[in-house]
């Protein structure tokens, strides 16, 4: 007999949101770099394109040329912020006035694109708003480079008078700062394109094969195989419904996939450059959100260091997490991260002091200049400091969750395990680990999937075997202990012929399970270090069923030699990749 599989509408679309996400996400930065489709109208002025040698003269030669293209009769007035899309450039005005140089350094961090000053360009700027210095003597350009490769080129001059509103009188001063992204080369934008459209590729294979091929299989079997050993206290189950999971926790422990985005990210430091520099201001509220969509994307770098965090723990024994993180947690944090706490570092001076010396360490002074002003700073130990602290990130979620978890632990109701114990005291399926009933989910992603597909009936969810052992021997069995892959489980509904839910249980990917070590069925001889060993709650009365008569895999509880109680995993029917 056949039963009717079908996979429930709304779980379906859930995981298709998840997984166009997914496979569009090397594509987001589209939304701030340039397009290999766009035409950058830089060849018809002087100073592009840029040299790949970048002297005093020539410095000087940009920033005559920038001040005819950007000055108060191109601009906007009142506009602090403008963004020049045909030629790829920012421009930042800052009015600053003699009145300010109580604090000079309060005055310097008001102006904004002052966190990429050289520190002659800092010296220079107070030397004429504070001083007797001429505004011509600031004008300046310097080039930041990322190791060997050019960035981005900056400029700064200062102009007499308020230019944001056309006052040329009185004793303020406006400050013009440019930032200049560099390699903007039809080759490398089309190449980047490719790049992106390969990695894009692989996420969506890499979805297909290694999860929804198993959903196919999961419906296959279920149509040809019970789900649990007949209970004289259940109907019989005439229909199935599956509440479908997603793939991402899979996509994002994939080491290469990580590393390709990390590469990604290193390759585009100008842009990267570019999305710090947009949320130090708030002229433009536009562009402040999407430097923030742009450095959401160093949220690979956050997973990239749990997955070599969980290579490390299974290759040398270390500890894992108290408990592995919520993927969406991890994204918002580095959100958080990226976008406002970039802000607020902005707005502390001596923090910006701090990486204008991380900048001037491996620095290039013009030796045609008679102040032998800087014209190249390198910015990877800047980067490196910055990508630090997103990569730890997660550990700083994990400990706040671990002190949430002891200072404000849960509470059950006497009513609640009353009924817990009920409905445990029904099930008689004997020889196999049951756990208590799944009630609530423990990431974000489930707490949705629990919303929108909500089940509706008075039936206990049983299954998730295998997170019991993961509690009883934390990070021992599981591939991936560091990022939490819940999210990928599925959901079981199976109804009687009066279309009355009679059980609902949780199934799990098998691949989950750190399978080396033992053969599946038995145990291997190595038995102290790779066996499920546990001395508590396994029930051992009465005789399983073969589980190659049931659609999904569970673990069983057996007697080993040494009279002690083991936890084997025994697959199911067609070699099931799902356990329950």
């Amino acid at each position: 007999m056949i039963v009717p599989v079908a996979i429930t509408h709304r779980s379906a679309w859930l995981s298709c949101f998840y997984l166009v996400n997914l496979v569009c996400m090397p594509f987001l930065v589209y939304m701030t770099e340039v397009s290999p489709l766009a035409t950058v109208h830089r060849t018809d002025q002087p100073p592009f394109p840029l040299a790949p040698t970048l002297t005093h003269a020539l410095a000087q030669q940009y920033v005559a040329q920038f001040q005819v293209l950007y000055n108060a009769t191109t601009l906007p007035g009142n506009v602090g912020y403008f963004y020049d899309s045909d030629r790829v450039v920012d421009v930042m005005r800052t009015v600053v006035s003699p009145s300010d140089c109580a604090d000079p350094a309060t005055l310097l961090n008001s102006i904004l694109g002052a966190a990429y000053f050289t520190p002659d360009a800092n010296s220079a700027v107070l030397d004429c708003v504070c001083g007797n210095s001429s505004a011509s003597t600031v004008g300046r350009a310097w080039r930041l480079n990322f190791i060997v490769a050019p960035s981005s080129i900056n400029a700064l001059w200062v102009h007499p008078g308020n230019e944001l509103n056309r006052h040329m009188g009185g004793a303020s001063f406006t400050v013009y700062y440019l930032f200049i992204p560099d390699k903007l080369s039809p080759w490398w934008l089309a190449f980047k394109f490719l790049y992106r459209a390969m990695l894009s590729l692989t996420i969506l294979g890499l979805a297909i094969q290694s999860y929804y091929r198993h959903v196919g299989h999961l419906c296959a079997n279920l149509a040809h195989f019970p789900l649990q050993p007949h209970q004289a206290s259940l109907g019989a189950v005439t229909r199935y419904e599956v509440i479908v999971g997603e793939p991402s926790p899979l996509v994002m422990s994939n080491p290469y996939v990580c590393l390709a985005f990390v590469a990604d990210i290193c390759a585009t430091s100008e842009y990267m450059g570019q999305a710090c520099l947009r949320v130090c201001q708030t002229q433009s509220l536009w562009y402040f959100a999407l430097a923030m969509v742009y450095l959401g994307r160093l949220v690979w770098c956050a997973y990239g260091t749990l997955v070599m965090h969980n290579a490390v723990r299974k290759r040398w024994g270390w500890a894992a997490l108290t408990t592995p993180v919520d993927s969406t947690q991890v994204a918002v944090m580095v959100y958080f991260v990226g976008g406002f706490l970039t802000y607020l570092q902005g707005l502390w001076p001596s923090l910006i002091n701090v990486y204008t010396w991380l900048f001037a360490l491996d620095s290039t002074p013009a030796s045609d200049a008679p102040d032998h002003r800087l014209v190249s700073m390198n910015i990877e130990l800047a980067i490196l400091v910055y990508l630090v602290t997103v990569c730890g990130t997660p550990y700083v979620l994990s400990a706040g969750s671990y002190m949430s978890r002891r200072l404000f632990s849960r509470c059950v109701s006497f009513f609640s395990c009353r009924r817990i114990w009920h409905s445990l005291s029904q099930q008689k399926v004997h020889a196999v680990l049951c756990p208590p009933p799944l009630t609530t989910p423990t990431d974000t992603k489930g707490y949705i999937r629990q919303w929108l597909c909500a089940v509706k009936g008075d039936v206990a969810c049983m299954g998730g075997s295998m997170y019991q052992v993961f509690r009883w021997h934390p990070s021992t069995f599981q591939a991936q202990a560091t990022i939490d892959q819940t999210p990928t489980d599925c959901f079981v509904c199976g109804y009687d012929v009066t279309k009355t839910l009679v059980e609902v249980v949780c199934v799990s990917l098998v691949s989950q399970i750190d399978l080396k070590g033992y053969h599946r069925g038995h145990t291997t001889s190595r038995a102290n270090r790779k066996q499920f060993v546990a001395q508590h709650a396994l029930s051992t009365a009465g005789e399983c069923t073969s589980s190659k008569k049931l659609a999904v895999g569970r673990l069983v509880a057996n007697q080993s030699h040494t009279g002690s109680a083991v936890v084997q995993y025994a697959a199911g029917a067609k070699n099931s990749p799902w356990i329950m």
